[in-house]
């Protein structure tokens, strides 16, 4: 399929690292960041909300960064020994971020669907169960059971879903092509129907296209 063979590559480097502490603790702070300011404005109109491309955008130059500053040494743990810094912030970290706050606020809807559950239990004008709603043990089990059901459900039924050539998922080929321009860009440029444009200046016109069209109306 041109459309995967454009963006995805055919093989795999399997020395990248991937389990780091940079990819660990990024992901975790844009999922918090992310998740705090869709479900603050989940009961606002307009509301605002964001998705993972913002986190997939502002983590790049954060994982640069840790990559400049971050001690190179290892750390020993017993048998276990991890470097804070293994090397330059490379793609594979930067997906598994993008991926983690896919969870967190990753559809159109802001944050996760469940927690408009907790505010109607919550809210005097409709049950007001205060108790059960301000319990934080049910409210991480209740998240994370609901959020993990499309991916046990994907799981289940990788043959049909995930492994098949034929099953092609847009929204992902999107984010790898922006995982791809920001990584591989080279300044190279792309000839297309007779016009040749490098993956990042393709981005920057569309970028402030899209933040004249949305943000000033």
């Amino acid at each position: 399929y041109p459309e995967v063979r454009a963006v995805v590559d055919p093989t795999d480097d399997p020395s990248m690292p991937v389990n780091t502490f940079r990819a660990w603790f990024l992901g975790s702070v844009f999922a918090i960041l992310g998740t705090g300011i869709d479900q603050f404005f989940s009961l606002r109109y307009p509301t605002i909300f964001i998705v993972s491309y913002v986190a997939q955008l502002l983590s790049y130059p954060c994982g640069v960064f840790m990559a400049r500053v971050l001690p190179t040494g290892v750390i020993p743990l017993g048998p276990l020994s991890f470097s804070l810094n293994p090397g330059p912030f490379n793609q594979k970290e930067h997906m598994v971020i993008t991926i983690m706050s896919n969870v967190a606020y990753g559809g159109y809807n802001g944050t996760a669907y469940v927690t408009y559950i907790i505010q109607v239990l919550k809210l005097d004008m409709f049950f007001g169960n205060r108790k059960l709603a301000d319990s934080a043990g049910w409210q991480i089990l209740m998240a994370l059971s609901t959020q993990l059901i499309g991916y046990g459900a994907a799981g289940v039924r990788r043959r049909v879903l995930v492994y098949p050539a034929e099953m092609l998922w847009p929204r992902c080929l999107a984010q790898i092509a922006l995982n791809k321009a920001l990584h591989h860009d080279d300044g190279s440029r792309e000839l297309s129907s007779g016009w040749s444009l490098s993956r990042n200046r393709f981005f920057l016109y569309a970028f402030v296209g899209m933040f004249l069209y949305f943000w000033v109306p």
